[in-house]
Formats: C-alpha cells, sequence, structure tokens
C-alpha cells in the first residue's frame, strides 16, 4: 500500500497509558531489543523461533512475501533507550524534545553507534515537534497550548533541565489535570517558545533552523499546524523548499 514508504517506530510507551491496562513493561530495553530483533528476521521471510528473556516466539513466518525493506526507528527521550537505538536501529524519533535537548540525546545515540561500529550520519535523527504557525503571534500560542498540555505533564526531568525548567515549574499543569481548560491555563508563553515551533511564519523557520543545526535531519510537525491545517501544510511545504534547498 505504502510502495516502500512504510516505516516502523516504537518505543517503551507511557506508564499513564500501560499501567491501567495491565501490560508489564519492568523490561523496557529488553523488550525493545527482542522486538527488533524478531522483527528484522520475520520481514526478511526467516520461519522464527525465539527464545528470549521477554519475547519467545515457535515456528513464526509472514504469510506473503515482502522485499522492501522497514526501516525501524525507536521512539525514545531517555538516555538508555537512545544508545539502544543508536546501537541497532535505523533511525531515532524524539518526541517533542527542543534543540537544547537533541544535542544531550546525540551523544548517547553516538556511544550506541560505537558499539556496533556504526557513524551517527547512518542514522535518521527525527523529531516530533508540536507547531503552530499563524499570522498573528498571540494565536500562534493559543493554538499550541493544548497540545502542550499533556506533554509537558509527563515530559522527563533530564529534559525540563535541558531549558533551565524543574518538575516544579509544570506541577501547576499536572495538578490541573484531568480537568484540561484549567491544565491550559497553566501552560505559559515561555513554555510555547521552549517546547513548541509557534509564531509567524518568518519565526517559525528560525526555530526550524535552530532544530537541523541541532542535528535533527527530519522534522515531524505535529498538530494543530494553523487554524486551517490544509492551507498552513501548503504555504510551510512551499518555504521550506525555497529555504532548506
Amino acid at each position: 500500500l505504502s510502495n516502500g514508504r512504510a516505516v516502523l517506530a516504537i518505543g517503551r510507551g507511557g506508564l499513564n497509558i500501560l499501567n491501567p491496562l495491565c501490560i508489564d513493561i519492568s523490561k523496557p530495553l529488553s523488550t525493545l531489543r527482542e522486538f527488533i530483533d524478531v522483527f528484522k528476521r520475520i520481514v526478511k521471510g526467516e520461519l522464527v523461533d525465539y527464545e528470549g528473556e521477554v519475547i519467545k516466539l515457535r515456528g513464526v513466518k509472514l504469510a506473503f512475501k515482502h522485499t522492501n525493506k522497514i526501516p525501524i526507528y525507536v521512539a525514545s527521550m531517555g538516555p538508555k533507550t537512545l544508545r539502544l537505538a543508536g546501537e541497532i536501529a535505523d533511525g531515532v524519533l524524539l518526541p517533542s524534545v527542543p534543540p537544547e535537548y537533541v544535542r544531550i540525546a546525540l551523544e548517547n545515540i553516538e556511544e550506541g553507534c560505537v558499539r556496533s561500529g556504526r557513524e551517527l550520519k547512518e542514522l535518521d535523527i527525527a523529531c516530533s515537534v508540536i507547531s503552530s504557525i499563524s499570522s498573528s503571534h498571540e494565536k500562534a500560542f493559543r493554538l499550541a497550548k493544548p497540545y502542550l498540555v499533556y506533554c509537558l505533564a509527563v515530559m522527563p526531568d533530564q529534559v525540563l533541565e535541558s531549558v533551565g525548567m524543574s518538575r516544579r515549574d509544570v506541577m501547576p499543569i499536572v495538578k490541573a489535570l484531568p480537568n484540561e481548560k484549567k491544565a491550559v491555563e497553566e501552560v505559559t508563553d515561555e513554555m510555547v517558545k521552549k517546547f513548541a515551533i509557534a509564531g509567524d511564519i518568518e519565526d517559525c523557520m528560525k526555530r526550524i533552523r535552530e532544530y537541523t543545526d541541532a542535528g535533527v535531519t527530519q522534522l515531524v510537525f505535529s498538530a494543530p499546524l494553523g487554524e486551517d491545517m490544509g492551507e498552513t501544510i501548503k504555504s510551510l511545504g512551499m518555504e521550506l523548499s525555497r529555504r532548506f534547498r
């Protein structure tokens, strides 16, 4: 269906989501390592018997032929998982982190690359960023804030610290939940500046440059994008083509 464009992005998952489902994630690194190993073998068409610490399979094989390689991205912010990504993945997906943390993440990814005899440049470094573009600065920030609520509420301490923040700064958001309207009121403009791409097209182009300068090779623009998502995608695409080719 994708004509070779499909990729697989996998992460450990959030405790706030997985704990209520009674899904055991007590061994996240082992689970990720084993899953990636198994996935690579299965998509190659192998008949897989696997006896791992977490994953156990008996005679598993795809029921159809598959010829295109599916790149594997590890979605993570934590140092151990980032090192694992550098060791065995094709790319990394950094979720909603600022450029300051991208640089820290790259150090961990590169450590993993060294383990497997690879260079950092062999990996695609993707980063998804909440993006809001509008000719009105105030409107762009207002549209971004609801999307930042849950992002900031669960943001790891090391990511907050990379931009001079601490857990104390986001606790008003955490305490306001599940009242989303109240939680949005606790998201400051400064938080938007640090964790989103927001403002008019010029502001956003400068912010995009900060990410690429930090080492991001692929930006994933996350909602809301703008008041009219379709028009925003068109204008953003035109500006990116003009400035980054």
